[in-house]
């Protein structure tokens, strides 16, 4: 029997020699993939490269390399999902072409196990030694990858991947369990009805299995809402990646239930036109063909936008709460080395009402390793003059002085201690005299007067607060005076500017994280195309057969992937509100912010999505009728 299975097997993937070809492409790319995000994940978990320094070093190379952990481990999961996707995509159009051929051997006394086991050597064989030779590409694919992340931003300069065996054979692991999965679950197409059904164009699900369906993908979906809008310490870009991945997966769960559901609804006004008509019951009819389609466009609009939203919430929120309340005409920000120049010509310049000058600097706190503090410097004059319309709450700032420094609304307590740590390493103990309100713009840790903490910490921008009666003159003049400076005069709109184009500039990583995933979307969409447009050859033939023209037949192939296309679009806008909405709670205690919306974005990845399905089903079409 067992040389029979073999016999069957081989003769199989002669046959359809080009199906099997996508699920090896398929299955090569997506290991490959998952086990470079694997390897890089795994080094910055373990930190390699990093050298051993002094505190501050410690904690900066803890903080890049777990940031790095964290952009590398949401790849890797957004990989692992795309590999399940796709190889259960590929297998299923296999088992799909296959589907009368197996029925035969069905309704000639095979049992179920032994269809298995027929699928599993004729797709097992060949999917394992794909995995195999991916893994062994994601091994060099690495080596880039890390390179990438470093010049992004998105790892610390001296980041150094090294291949781990452990994380590699890992990965091949998971991609043999993933083929298995894939496998088992397109044979359910077989296994799960009669033979008699099997040889029907359209298998139709059981009775209450769409029900069942709606209902397990209510369990991620109440998971997203509860993680989106439930009060949680958890980080902002946690908690939106969190919402994401389970709407995802309840987008997936749901999907051939849910999509035929939209189809219905969007083309119920156009009975009178037969393309529509035919298209759209073929959508109908064919759920799982539909949820392949429509799946990868979701998965596209529910990474990228809100992404999109969450960086430019945070841009936006800092502007509303923190720039916007900078209540001085004039803002200098620059190196803080260059600052007896700049005390020099504030001091001279006459139109200069007054002005607060502030040089900071990190230092690391005995009792948090996990955080560089910055600590801003002042002198009395400065204090004074408070140009940055600083609040005491408790204490007084007269009473700065000698290791002697006032927190910056951080709950600490008058006569609480702190031991702090500069580049020299040692300790120093400081007392709290007095407790600030947060200074707009800056927002240091503390503050203390300049030369009174005997410690030398990590250097960081100068921040000036200015106050003149002709701001645009004084700007002007400083920045022509002194353009080799690396101290930059701004008006508070000119800062405002500036600072977000800033933090523009620092979205480099999590830029490459929604490109990555992007891509991955886009090329699981176009196999879904391509796919979809092959199992309805039989259909687009019987269409010929009754005098439909080639160029009507390629239109309906293409309409109806454009047809899916607008559904997910559908479903995609209002999970996209749903996230939109819990911005507000998790961006903001102020329920009157109101997040920026990515619409440009959603309206361009709808109309790539849209021509993608169109061309790519159009074209094999075509390609198949000759």
């Amino acid at each position: 029997m067992s040389s029979q299975l073999s016999v069957v097997s081989q003769q199989f993937r002669k046959r359809h020699a080009s199906s099997y070809r996508t699920l090896c492409i398929s299955t090569f790319a997506t290991s490959a993939l998952v086990t470079a995000c694997a390897l890089v994940w795994k080094s910055a978990q373990l930190q390699d490269g990093a050298t051993a320094g002094n505190t501050i070093q410690r904690i900066e190379t803890n903080a890049y390399y777990s940031g790095s952990q964290m952009l590398t481990g949401i790849m890797l999961l957004f990989s692992l999902l795309t590999a399940l996707l796709l190889i259960v995509s590929a297998t299923g159009f296999v088992v799909e072409e296959q589907r009368k051929k197996y029925a035969l051997l069905y309704l000639n006394g095979a049992t179920a196990t032994q269809i298995r086991i027929i699928l599993l050597r004729s797709l097992g064989a060949y999917g394992s030694a794909s995995s195999v030779i991916g893994c062994l590409a994601g091994c060099a694919l690495c080596f880039p990858l890390a390179a990438l992340l470093v010049s992004a931003g998105g790892a610390a300069p001296s980041f150094t991947v090294i291949v781990h065996p452990s994380a590699a054979i890992g990965s091949l692991a998971i991609m043999i369990c993933t083929l298995a999965i894939g496998i088992l679950y397109a044979s359910k197409r077989i296994t799960n009805v009669s033979p008699l059904e099997t040889i029907r164009e359209v298998v139709t699900e059981k009775t209450g299995t769409h029900t069942r369906r709606m209902v397990v993908a209510t369990i991620p979906a109440v998971g997203g809402m509860a993680i989106g809008f439930a009060p949680t310490q958890i980080q902002p870009e946690a908690r939106v990646f969190c919402e994401i991945l389970l709407f995802i997966i309840a987008s997936a769960i749901a999907a051939p239930g849910i999509f035929p559901a939209i189809v219905r609804g969007i083309t119920a006004a156009f009975t009178s036109s037969a393309p529509v008509v035919v298209a759209s019951r073929r959508s109908v009819r064919n759920a799982s063909r539909t949820a392949s389609i429509a799946l990868p466009v979701t998965i596209l609009m529910l990474v990228v936008c809100p992404f999109l939203t969450l960086m430019d919430t945070a841009t936006a929120e800092s502007v509303s709460t923190q720039m916007s309340a900078i209540p001085s005409s004039i803002v200098a920000r620059g190196d803080s080395a260059y600052e007896p120049a700049l005390s020099t010509y504030l001091q001279h310049e006459s139109t200069i009402s007054s002005s607060t000058v502030f040089t900071t600097q990190g230092f690391a706190v005995d009792d948090d390793d996990t955080t560089l503090y910055s600590i801003a410097f002042t002198d009395r004059r400065s204090l004074t003059a408070n140009a940055c319309g600083m609040t005491t709450l408790e204490g007084d700032l007269a009473d700065l002085g000698e290791n002697k420094v006032a927190a910056v609304g951080n709950g600490k307590r008058l006569g609480d201690t702190i031991t702090i740590r500069g580049i020299d390493n040692t300790a120093h103990t400081a007392t709290i005299v007095a407790i600030v309100d947060d200074i707009p713009g800056l927002s240091p840790s503390y503050l203390a007067l300049k030369g009174s903490l005997h410690s030398q910490g990590k250097a960081q921008p100068l921040m000036a607060y200015i106050n003149a009666t002709h701001s645009r003159n004084v700007v002007d003049t400083w920045n022509a005076t002194h353009a080799d400076n690396t101290i930059q005069l701004y008006t508070k709109q000119g800062f405002i500017d500036y600072f977000i184009e800033y933090r523009n500039k620092g979205r480099s990583g999590t830029l490459l994280l929604i490109g990555g995933a992007a891509l991955l979307a886009v090329l699981f969409l176009v196999q879904a195309a391509d796919t979809a447009a092959r199992e309805h050859l039989e259909q687009d033939r019987m269409l010929k057969t009754i005098c439909a023209t080639p160029q009507g037949i390629v239109g309906i192939s293409a309409l109806e992937g454009v047809i899916d296309v607008i559904a997910a679009a559908i479903l995609s806008t209002v999970v996209y509100a749903v996230i939109w909405c819990s911005l507000i709670v998790i961006s903001s205690s102020d329920m009157s912010f109101r997040p920026p919306i990515s619409a440009k974005a959603f309206i361009v990845l709808t109309l790539v999505c849209l021509l993608t399905t169109g061309i790519v089903c159009g074209a094999r079409t075509r390609k198949e009728l000759g």
